[in-house]
């Protein structure tokens, strides 16, 4: 069965009725506090494999499209990825992130590349997925942006040397005027 957000929640409250009776003992060990971290705050750290110097933080929080389309008005999130018109890797819709409290599913929605994940020595281009988990450290792998997904607060994100040349749009990007929009 393929990893659902209402699979998740289903998980999540078996976990919490069958570790009732532990949480206390847990909750005053040195784990706690770790734990409490990794439910915390959830973000991207959006890189280019051909600019060492671009690099943007986008906040996960529920469901999120990626691709280099333009944003529909469907009340639906948006991360297009746009640079110098066009990287025809990507999709219009690439793959959709539905970050709950205990981890990020990752769905390609049929691209025509593939998400893949980090590559290993065994998987030199990393292994494409179609419905997944990732787990924190990891990073996907859409045309030349690297998505890496990380815990904690976001931090600042780092000033580029020289002019920008890409874009990253979080949710839209205005045609007239050529810049992000919230």
């Amino acid at each position: 069965i393929p990893p659902t957000p209402q699979a998740f929640t289903a998980l999540e409250m078996h976990l919490a009725e069958a570790s009732a009776p532990h949480f206390e003992p847990f909750k005053a060990s040195f784990h706690f506090p770790e734990m409490l971290k990794a439910l915390g705050p959830k973000y991207l750290v959006v890189t280019r494999e051909d600019d060492e110097a671009y690099c943007e933080h986008v906040v996960l929080d529920g469901e999120l499209i990626v691709g280099r389309g333009d944003p529909r008005d469907d009340g639906r999130k948006y991360l297009q990825l746009w640079r110098d018109g066009d990287d025809s890797r990507v999709s219009r819709e690439h793959c959709r992130l539905d970050a709950g409290p205990m981890m990020l599913i990752v769905t390609d929605l049929g691209s025509t590349s593939g998400t893949r994940y980090t590559p290993t020595p065994r998987h030199k281009k990393g292994s494409k997925i179609k419905c997944d988990s990732l787990p924190p450290g990891r990073a996907l792998y859409l045309g030349a942006y690297i998505l890496t997904y990380k815990l904690g607060e976001v931090p600042p994100t780092p000033t580029p040397k020289g002019p920008k040349k890409g874009l990253l749009s979080r949710f839209s990007r205005s045609k007239k005027s050529g810049g992000p929009q919230a």
